[in-house]
């Protein structure tokens, strides 16, 4: 049996990997025997765009998917006696809708969940966030005490539907410990402060979506569809 396109996955340091499927399919792999150990179906109606792992735990993750909605998993939950080898879902969250009164056509085609991210706790930055891109052009930060609604939602330089997030810890810039890049579909990277929602700077990167972003020591790299990886300094 065919197996379904994979969109996007996350390894962590237990010898573990979520991976996440076009049909919504989230599934645990063991990779000492590169076998799946747990699935769940069913809990995105359509495909999965991203994932994240959670600061929260080893088994707790975010995935952000074209249906809207924003999913957390743990995976150490079991979902009843007869589906004891799956995982659980424990809270779902639809951040680009909340607050906007359009038709459904208009909800469909623009609050697919295109990016999640998480920024952990700091010492400027007391509480962990979960963030969320989506192809409305809006980055929204979310509280996982409160998942009912967002907490802030941040301004862009366009609309464009924003492909990648991303919340750098492994920088060694003080000043940037706070930022937060997102790249859209146009190619523009923003770079917000997560703590004030203020926008700091703006660059034109890729020719084309800028679907991948990630910031080591004091370099930022960016690539996108035009094929380029685009490594700036991080200062």
């Amino acid at each position: 049996k065919a197996l379904p396109p994979l969109s996007c996955f996350e390894v962590t340091s237990h010898g573990r990997a979520l991976t996440c499927a076009k049909n919504g399919i989230v599934s645990i792999w063991d990779c000492s025997v590169g076998a799946i150990d747990k699935a769940v179906a069913g809990k995105h109606e359509s495909a999965i765009n991203s994932v994240v792992l959670l600061a929260d735990g080893p088994g707790v993750y975010a995935t952000g998917g074209s249906d809207g909605i924003v999913a957390i998993w743990d995976t150490r939950k079991k979902l009843g006696s007869k589906s004891k080898h799956r995982i659980g879902c424990t809270d779902q969250l639809k951040p680009h809708i909340i607050g906007k009164k359009r038709s459904s056509e208009q909800i469909a085609a623009q609050v697919n969940v295109l990016s999640v991210a998480y920024h952990p706790s700091s010492g400027t930055s007391p509480l962990p966030h979960l963030l969320s891109g989506g192809a409305d052009g809006g980055v929204v930060l979310i509280d996982p005490r409160k998942s009912t609604e967002p907490v802030t939602k941040y301004a862009r330089e366009n609309s464009f539907p924003v492909a990648s997030l991303c919340s750098p810890t492994a920088i060694t810039s003080s000043a940037c410990s706070h930022a937060l890049l997102s790249g859209d579909a146009k190619g523009t990277v923003c770079c917000h402060d997560i703590c004030t929602g203020s926008l700091k700077y703006a660059i034109g990167s890729n020719k084309g979506c800028a679907r991948f972003i990630d910031a080591v020591g004091k370099s930022l790299i960016v690539s996108g569809d035009d094929g380029r990886a685009i490594v700036y300094p991080f200062s």
